[in-house]
């Protein structure tokens, strides 16, 4: 059900709980940081002296120390830890006491926070420092495109500047001016180089042929839908098997072909902000994109096929250390059911050389019906198979099961042609790497 206008999404109510926690201070202190943070020194005695009433000179006191401590100061300070307030009490000499009623004004707790910034040496966050921290987080942006970890910057940037850190509304805007800055400066990079060819391209990723070109409900998979291009690549691989492998090989090479997911356009863009963009590729319908500007959705399909390369390149060698560690599975599993029955084969062997003794020892049986016995006892085909069984026994075990690996080549053999053809082996050519070491 569609949230309606007095519902809060999930997420976001769990987003504000936590940036709402963020700004508050923490529950449990241990002595060391209430040492460490909440020691008053003698300037900052001589300031909360000014103040007037018990309330009022601990308010200071935790605002005074919170901006030292986080940077910013406390919007709300009812309900703060008994312990802070016990810890400066004591150096004030005051009684602990609940300070709910701080601020008695707002006057009051404008001169107070104004007080404590000069004293403390930080500056207001002005259009000035604004400008500023907005500059330094379009560049930053780049390498942490994702809001919260954008956000942790900001904290920290501001409070090594010794700027009182804004309201949380100005720094979402600011935060969110510099994403938006920094994603339009890749939407522009990667582009400037692409020919009309190439855009055409791109586009046809998006086209879903004849036929199937229907919107969807939201959620609702049809069997037309994985006929985009685009959607071909976001396929999970199936279960290993050479013709899986030949598949993901004939994907792997009809990225290659297209030359897009090489563009050395790519490589300008940071790594994080290629990710990101590559995720909106696979999270958004064809629908969607073919909505977007048309340098914001080639952006998004040029990361999306470096991720496809990269992923299909990795299933590629998984699926061939599977298929391969299967037939060396399959190995050991026949050179031990040659071992069980080699042993089944000595106590067989052991039980006809008895039979065949014991008869070519009895000297009642004549020379001349002494094969006829024997067959009898011991038929023919039995004989033959016994023997087969002596000279594998006198060949003996070399403790490996490889010789039993080469049973498997035609299985291997029905896609290894085609791996080294796309996925070519390349041999480390420094003379002090170790020999033999090559990577695909």
């Amino acid at each position: 059900m569609a949230p309606t206008a007095t519902t809060v999404p999930v997420e976001q109510e769990s987003s504000a709980a936590r940036l709402e926690a963020a700004e508050q201070l923490p529950e449990t202190l241990d002595a060391e940081s209430l040492r460490k943070y909440f020691t008053l020194t003698e300037r900052d005695l001589q300031e909360v002296a000014v103040c007037r009433g018990v309330v009022n000179k601990l308010g200071f006191a935790v605002q005074l120390c919170t901006l030292r401590w986080q940077g910013y100061f406390l919007g709300d300070t009812r309900g703060l830890p008994a312990p802070v307030l016990e810890t400066l009490a004591h150096q004030l000499g005051l009684l602990p006491m609940s300070i709910d009623d701080y601020p008695q004004n707002e006057k009051t707790r404008w001169e107070h926070l104004e007080r404590i910034r000069q004293h403390l040496r930080f500056q207001q966050c002005d259009d000035f420092q604004r400008q500023r921290l907005l500059k330094h987080l379009t560049e930053t942006a780049q390498a942490l495109p994702r809001s919260d970890a954008l956000r942790q910057e900001a904290w920290r940037w501001l409070q090594e500047q010794r700027i009182v850190r804004p309201g949380r509304t100005t720094l979402r805007d600011l935060l969110t001016a510099a994403r938006e800055g920094a994603l339009q400066h890749a939407f522009a990079l990667l582009a400037r180089g692409l020919t009309a060819e190439q855009r055409e391209q791109l586009d046809a990723l998006l086209v879903v042929p004849s036929g199937g070109d229907v919107e969807t409900q939201v959620g609702v998979v049809t069997e037309f839908w994985s006929r985009s291009g685009l959607e071909q690549y976001k396929a999970l691989a199936r279960k290993e098997s050479p013709e899986a492998l030949l598949s993901l090989l004939d994907r792997l090479t009809a990225i290659l072909e297209r030359g897009l997911a090489t563009l050395p356009a790519i490589e300008a863009i940071h790594p994080a902000t290629r990710r990101l963009l590559a995720n909106w590729g696979y999270h958004y319908e064809v629908w969607s994109l073919r909505r977007f500007e048309p340098v914001k959705r080639h952006a998004i399909v040029l990361c999306f096929l470096r991720a496809a390369l990269s992923e299909t390149t990795d299933a590629v060698v998984e699926m061939q250390d599977k298929l391969i560690t299967g037939v060396h599975n399959k190995a050991r599993q026949r050179r031990e059911e040659i071992l069980r029955a080699t042993q089944e084969a000595c106590r067989r062997v052991i039980e006809a050389l008895e039979e065949v003794g014991s008869l070519v020892l009895d000297e009642s049986i004549p020379d001349a019906e002494l094969r006829r016995d024997i067959f009898a006892r011991l038929p023919r085909t039995d004989m033959e198979l016994l023997v087969e069984g002596c000279r594998h026994l006198r060949e003996g075990d070399d403790g490996s099961h490889l010789r039993f690996v080469t049973h498997w080549y035609p299985y291997t053999r029905r896609y290894s042609p085609k791996l080294l053809e796309v996925t070519p082996f390349r041999f480390i050519s420094d003379p002090g790497a170790r020999q033999g070491c090559g990577t695909p």
